[in-house]
């Protein structure tokens, strides 16, 4: 379920990632998913991994249907009230030409930290950016 919804999000951009790797991911020490439900269908998924004060989003996965309508702040928001009280800071990155996800991010109060050079499998740059709990 999960590896069709995330390519349903990522299929125009070459980073989809399929069932295997998502089981794998899955039963790393420290990986968290929550899949937000529309109608009792999945509208779109959030993975985190948390290492000690330290969470990165993996991905976060939104059906383009339900794309800016909420179905993302609803998972960040899950996340962030489910966060481990020791986590300093989430990490993510995103692709320099995801422009509506960089926005989506900035709105919730994460902050561009750096940049990764030819980061993704098609040599875009990823935005590295921060949220603080601090």
């Amino acid at each position: 379920m999960l590896a069709s919804l995330h390519q349903e999000a990522f299929e125009n951009n070459g980073e989809v990632w399929d069932e295997r790797s998502l089981k794998e991911l899955l039963v790393l020490p420290g990986v968290t998913a929550w899949v937000a439900l529309r109608e009792s269908k999945p509208a779109g998924f959030l993975m985190v991994r948390t290492v000690l004060d330290e969470s990165e989003v993996l991905t976060v996965a939104v059906r383009p249907s339900l794309q800016r309508k909420g179905v993302g702040r609803a998972l960040f928001n899950h996340f962030f009230s489910h966060i481990k009280p020791d986590v300093s800071f989430v990490y993510l990155e995103v692709s320099i030409v995801n422009s509506s996800a960089t926005k989506f991010y900035e709105s919730c109060n994460f902050q561009e930290i750096g940049r990764r050079p030819g980061y993704y499998s098609d040599g875009t740059e990823a935005v590295v950016m921060r949220y603080s709990l601090l």
